[in-house]
């Protein structure tokens, strides 16, 4: 009879993708995983496989977890202008969150050296096009109904955004102030949309 796994799958994989967060996937050992899971190395490794595996798999779960928050904010069948009001707001709350002290698990990857990898390249890739897509159209949706300038394309709009966020991750993680960050927010925000 098989032994019945004496782990929560969800919870440690929350687990690691904490420790990947707080020190990144090159500094996170196998045994930091343990300790932070409460798991044992083999079954680390019958669940998730090799630490590249486990990375990926937290990679995706945070990226779930970002498309699941961003991609209701940016689906709702609204005014545009309202609908970036809501991003903005999402973003605030996001940058000023205790819970995000620890910075964008994407940001931090891409700023790394294990950003060479090509399985973490083409994971991050896909979701960045994917938030710059529903972004654009947002904005294009917008630019047409005239509640937005029509300036600058949507996609490049969208694309300069989303770099500001970017920084906006390493401030966070730099324990930059709150009013800073939210200052930030609304200077992109205002200057862009």
């Amino acid at each position: 009879m098989p032994r019945t796994r004496e782990f929560e799958e969800t919870e440690a994989l929350e687990k690691a993708l904490q420790m990947f967060l707080a020190k990144g996937y090159e500094s996170t050992s196998i045994p930091d995983l343990m300790e932070a899971t409460g798991v044992n190395r083999q079954s680390l490794y019958n669940t998730f496989g090799d630490k590249k595996s486990f990375y990926l798999k937290a990679l995706e779960a945070f990226s779930n977890h970002m498309k699941a928050k961003v991609g209701a904010v940016l689906m709702q069948k609204k005014p545009a202008r309202s609908v970036l009001e809501d991003y903005r707001n999402t973003i605030k709350t996001m940058a000023t969150s205790p819970m995000e002290s620890k910075g964008c698990l994407l940001v931090n990857t891409v700023a790394s050296s294990s950003y060479v990898d090509p399985d973490f390249k083409r994971r991050i890739k896909k979701v960045f096009q994917l938030r710059d897509r529903a972004l654009a159209g947002v904005i294009a949706r917008g630019q047409k109904s005239g509640e937005l300038p029509k300036k600058h394309r949507p996609m490049a709009v969208a694309q300069t955004l989303h770099a500001c966020l970017m920084g906006l991750s390493v401030m966070r993680r730099s324990n930059a102030p709150r009013e800073e960050m939210l200052s930030v927010v609304d200077a992109m925000f205002d200057g862009l949309v």
